[in-house]
């Protein structure tokens, strides 16, 4: 199981995780993104897709698949509701996401809450403290 909470961050959206797995961290982080783009009860799964990322550490991992699910979101309308981790290891990782495809123009204004930018880098570390994970993102609104 995971949790998140919100930190306060000079004009951007700071956020901390706290899962039992190392999965779950990345299941969160993508929940806790789409979720602050706009209000996810209201979206029906209708689309599933798969990605895979390859990186260099499992920071960079969680960097590059967030970077690219919000690309994904901007250019293709794709909100991601839910995500299945198929493998995970330091340098790769396969996802199976379940969401939507989205037209701007006919979704309603009143679900929508942040503009999120992009994905900073700025003290991005996923750590294990005890039998729990953490990792802290920043979020460029």
């Amino acid at each position: 199981m995971w949790k998140y909470s919100y930190i306060d961050h000079t004009a951007d959206l700071g956020v901390k995780i706290v899962a039992d797995t190392l999965q779950e961290i990345y299941q969160a982080a993508v929940f806790v993104m789409f979720n602050n783009i706009l209000e996810l009860d209201k979206i029906t799964i209708t689309k599933k897709c798969k990605i895979k990322i390859k990186a260099n550490s499992y920071e960079e991992l969680l960097f590059n698949l967030l970077k690219r699910l919000l690309e994904l979101f901007y250019t293709k309308g794709l909100i991601c509701k839910e995500i299945k981790i198929v493998k995970l290891k330091e340098n790769i990782i396969k996802t199976r996401i379940y969401g939507s495809i989205i037209n701007f123009y006919e979704i309603p204004s009143e679900i929508f809450k942040y503009e999120i930018k992009t994905v900073t880098y700025h003290n991005l570390e996923i750590k294990k403290e005890g039998n729990k994970y953490t990792t802290t993102i920043i979020f460029d609104i």
